[in-house]
């Protein structure tokens, strides 16, 4: 029954339905019939992130990355494919930016997708205290600032594709940083397991 789960994410996939990743797959909802359609594929279960990049709906789940076609109803387990370059197999967060750039976050780091060579490239992120793993639960293009703001189980970082330099904003270090969103004034507001935070990066005042 698909009014008797916990939703995790959700994305629009055009002007009438809407994406929504949860426990037990994805479910598609119409607007317009204001219905749950019936999927056409068996989708994996656990979604914790999807992301739509033209007609394909990258599905982030614990237990591999997957990308499903929209047109041709193609599903296929990115992360059982070998050299693939992910992490880990368990992803927590997926952005596509601007530049058309698909990042995503896993259990044990972050890496994006090389258009090049369709495979994923890890990028490192700098830790004081290197632990078993570093959980990417959120990730946020900042177009102002030119970077993607990396929320984990620890840390907050900043990380610039043009340059790939990363930044590790040690206000935050400690913190468990779920979410991730800029307000109507570009600050940027931080959902952790302390609170809400609002930091202006610019002033660096929080």
């Amino acid at each position: 029954n698909p009014t008797n789960v916990r939703i995790n994410c959700g994305t629009l996939l055009d002007s009438k339905r809407l994406c929504l990743g949860s426990d037990n797959g994805v479910l598609i909802y119409n607007l317009e019939t204001d219905q749950f359609e019936k999927n056409t594929v068996e989708f994996p279960s656990d979604v914790r992130t999807v992301a739509l990049s033209g007609d394909i709906l990258w599905i982030g789940t614990l237990n591999g990355l997957y990308r499903y076609n929209l047109k041709s109803n193609r599903l296929e387990n990115v992360s059982k494919q070998k050299n693939q370059g992910i992490p880990h197999h368990t992803i927590y967060s997926i952005i596509q930016t601007g530049q058309k750039i698909l990042y995503v976050g896993t259990y044990n780091g972050l890496c994006y997708l090389n258009s090049t060579s369709s495979t994923f490239q890890r990028i490192e992120l700098p830790v004081l205290f290197a632990k078993n793993n570093l959980l990417v639960n959120s990730l946020l293009e900042d177009p102002i600032r030119h970077c993607i703001w990396v929320g984990t189980e620890g840390y907050l970082f900043k990380y610039y594709p043009e340059t790939k330099k990363v930044e590790q904003i040690s206000l935050f270090a400690g913190n468990s940083i779920k979410s991730l969103a800029l307000d109507l004034n570009q600050n940027l507001l931080l959902g952790t397991d302390n609170g809400l935070y609002v930091y202006n990066s610019d002033k660096n005042v929080v």
